[in-house]
């Protein structure tokens, strides 16, 4: 089991949500990843932008040829709308990054593994309810997420996915040990608690995304030095 990821949320630390100071400031804070979101303008340039398309929004390829100064740096594109993921991948390519710099979240149709694919070497952190979209309508038992576990770990073979993005709530001791069994990993949004951090920190999970990002590297430091 390998380290747990860190990914900066956008608008980390209370910075500007999906801009050049968010991403100026997560690639310093000693985060694995920073996470924006990713439409396509009217124009047809990739642009960072949450719910509507915005002409004066950060475009996609000043924040990747920023991630070219770090190297080691990864950054999670959480797509808000369908058919991005080719036009994601080659952008990335022409900028200079490669391919393991880039994870989906978000609005991605995963490809089943019979087919061909041209952004299967892209990792993906696939959101349950791109699967089960009714999983955050209601409150579920512990039961029920369990089902869901084992509705997603089905699913993830068939598509050759190894990572379920998911809302900390429903990353529940059985969900965990269901979805670990059937070797898939977890990435866990958006926890900013400290205590539920270290909680999901001593449990394993590949991937957590937070706001309080400077809380989660001090945490995740004094846990290893510990």
């Amino acid at each position: 089991m390998g380290e747990t990821m860190i990914t900066a949320h956008s608008g980390a630390d209370g910075t500007k949500e999906n801009s050049l100071e968010f991403v100026a400031y997560a690639m310093q804070t000693g985060a694995d990843a920073l996470e924006v979101d990713v439409r396509m303008g009217e124009n047809g340039i990739l642009i960072l932008s949450h719910d509507k398309t915005d002409e004066d929004a950060v475009r996609l390829a000043d924040v990747f040829r920023m991630m070219g100064k770090y190297p080691g740096m990864r950054i999670n594109c959480d797509l808000k709308e369908c058919g991005l993921e080719v036009a994601v991948r080659q952008l990335a390519l022409i900028s200079g990054l490669k391919t393991e710099q880039i994870l989906y979240s978000g609005s991605v149709r995963p490809v089943p593994v019979t087919e061909s694919c041209i952004w299967r070497d892209v990792e993906v952190f696939w959101n349950i309810e791109e699967y089960l979209p009714d999983i955050y309508k209601e409150q579920k038992e512990d039961l029920l997420f369990e089902q869901a576990a084992y509705k997603i770990s089905r699913a993830c073979r068939k598509y050759g996915i190894h990572t379920v993005n998911v809302n900390e709530k429903i990353a529940t001791e059985e969900f965990i040990r269901v979805t670990g069994e059937n070797d898939i990993d977890l990435s866990v949004w958006t926890v900013n608690d400290e205590e539920r951090f270290r909680e999901l920190l001593g449990q394993g999970v590949k991937n957590i995304t937070t706001r309080n990002v400077k809380m989660a590297c001090e945490v995740r430091s004094c846990e290893k030095r510990s």
